[in-house]
């Protein structure tokens, strides 16, 4: 099963020309802001580590999302990304059904095909912009299913109060399922609820943490998954040794103890969003769905455009936006932006208005 996803400047450069760097990726939903100040001399310090082998356990990153999170260090497992954590979980052997409220990231339903799980699909309803309904969850889980909930949601930015989120997890435990809940769009929402609060209460829910988008480390890779300790234990058991390099553990324990920067990205990223829904709105044909990530799923169908070619269009314009077609049930009346700088969004939203409004 391919499955398609952002941040591929290179091949945009092979297919429509110029350089890497002559691209504005809007594909890929990573921190406008950068990095941290305090990555680059981490980065600078732990460069002599590359010789050695570094921790196959990673005890000094879970250490520090120990304290960060306020559970115990073998609650913690680290990996080379969320998505090594996402593609381990269905094969443990406990799991029966996955459960998946559609549109959703797709990595979740080729992980669990590729675990040979058959895969139970509750679709979201247009009229309320696809958003989890917790009575439609529960109608259909049953005991030993694993849930996948994306929170905010990946790609529609729909995000379910904390109330509501907190019941259903506790629902969804009670009736011997177990909920995967991404947060790995959390850090960007102001005030958001972690479901860390239910793990400590002893709830068998795993939760998924991306380090890769709220502090833009894609290119060194790195997620947490926190979780029961025996469900942590077989869950390194699927997993390979030395799957978090040197450079990447140093950063992560720097990352989890930048409070400062994640109050300021959210702050940004709020005004930002608010401002570019704003101008997207005033574009001929174009609606954004109200959300709460650093990113917008954008309804295009009445611009006359198809997702496909007006996603070539703004490439060959150096603008790159997420094709949405290869999420289930939005088909190609949709693309997904991500929320950068003021000037970056200014870009957009002038190429999009130039092509949809000749």
């Amino acid at each position: 099963m391919s499955v398609q996803h952002g941040g591929n400047v290179w091949d945009a450069a092979a297919r429509y020309g110029g350089d890497p760097d002559d691209y504005l990726d809007f594909s890929a939903n990573i921190n406008p802001l950068g990095p941290p100040d305090s990555v680059w001399p981490t980065l600078q310090a732990a460069l002599g580590e590359i010789t050695r082998y570094p921790d196959p356990e990673s005890a000094r990153l879970c250490q520090a999302a120990s304290r960060h999170f306020d559970v115990p260090s073998s609650h913690v497992v680290a990996g080379n990304g969320a998505a090594e954590l996402i593609a381990a979980l269905p094969r443990l052997p406990q799991v029966g059904r996955v459960v998946l409220v559609q549109p959703t990231f797709s990595q979740y339903e080729q992980a669990a095909r590729r675990a040979g799980r058959e895969v139970v699909t509750i679709p979201g309803r247009p009229e309320r912009g696809f958003a989890i309904e917790p009575s439609a969850v529960l109608e259909r889980i049953r005991a030993g299913d694993m849930l996948f909930v994306c929170r905010p949601n990946n790609p529609t930015g729909s995000y379910l109060p904390a109330p509501s989120f907190l019941d259903l997890v506790r629902a969804v435990c009670e009736r011997g399922a177990w909920p995967v809940v991404d947060e790995s769009f959390l850090g960007f929402v102001a005030g958001g609820v972690s479901g860390v609060r239910l793990l400590r209460e002893g709830y068998p829910l795993i939760l998924l943490v991306s380090l890769t988008k709220l502090y833009a480390l894609a290119g060194l890779r790195l997620g947490l998954a926190l979780l029961p300790r025996e469900w942590a234990r077989a869950l390194v058991n699927e997993l390979v040794p030395w799957r978090v390099n040197a450079l990447a553990e140093a950063v992560g324990e720097v990352c989890l103890n930048e409070k400062p920067f994640v109050l300021r990205t959210q702050q940004v990223v709020r005004r930002a969003r608010e401002a570019l829904i704003r101008s997207l709105q005033a574009t001929p044909g174009i609606r954004p769905l109200s959300g709460a990530a650093n990113f917008l799923l954008l309804d295009i169908r009445e611009t006359g455009w198809r997702s496909p070619q007006l996603r070539e269009a703004l490439a060959r314009r150096r603008i790159l936006v997420r094709d949405a077609a290869t999420f289930p049930l939005l088909g190609e009346g949709y693309i997904r932006v991500a929320v950068r700088t003021d000037t970056e969004n200014e870009r957009l939203v002038n190429a999009l208005g130039e092509l949809v409004d000749p």
